[in-house]
Order: C-alpha cells, then structure tokens, then sequence
C-alpha cells in the first residue's frame, strides 16, 4: 500500500498521471493509518497477552503506550511502525474477508495434523 501510495504521488506530476493518481493517494490516505493502528494494536496484545490479560481494551492501552514510545527513538520508531503497518494490513485483510469477526471458534492458523 505503501508503494502504491507513493507511485500515486510520483504520477500527480504529470497531465495523465493525476487520473491514475487520485485513487491511489486517496487509498493509500485512507489504509495505511488505519493498518498502522491495527498493527500496532495486535502488538499490544501479544505483550498484554504475556502478562495474562485477554481483554481487548488492555490491547489498545498496550499498543497506544508502545506507539507513544516509539517516538522516542525514531530508529526504533521507523521499525516497528513499519512492521506494524505489515502487521495491520494483513490483520485487517483477514478479519474483512474472512466475515465473522476474530473470536471464531474453528479458526486455525496451523492445519490439523495429517489434513493438508
């Protein structure tokens, strides 16, 4: 999403490009802050999940505290906010399409043993 929103920006220069450009600077506007928090979320909820609590308002007070330090080192920032925008999006796409929501009871990340 990120390439595709700067591709957008790089063809706002020319006549011809603003057509193609609109729609990929608006998607690109739209996603990518929204995956950046999903991201950042679902990282909140792997540490709070370390320490034992499930629930998710505890995901998004644990993700927002790790957003926030990540200002401090903007190394460190770039990184993580940058794994987490991976993170997002792909969360993001599977909770859209797989209709239904996260807590589903027969979802499983790994196959069975012995069904592939």
């Amino acid at each position: 999403m990120a390439g595709l929103f700067y591709t957008g920006l790089l063809l706002s220069g020319s006549g011809l490009g603003i057509f193609f450009a609109i729609p990929l600077v608006v998607t690109g506007v739209l996603v990518l802050p929204a995956g950046v928090a999903l991201g950042y979320v679902s990282i909140g909820g792997v540490i709070a999940s370390r320490f034992g609590s499930t629930h998710r308002s505890h995901w998004i007070l644990v993700g927002g505290l790790l957003s926030g330090l990540t200002a401090l080192v903007p190394v460190v920032g770039f990184s993580l906010t940058a794994i987490a925008l991976a993170l997002g999006i792909g969360s993001g796409a599977r909770v859209l399409f797989a209709g239904g929501g996260i807590w589903r009871e027969d979802e499983r990340v790994v196959p069975p043993a012995n069904k592939v």
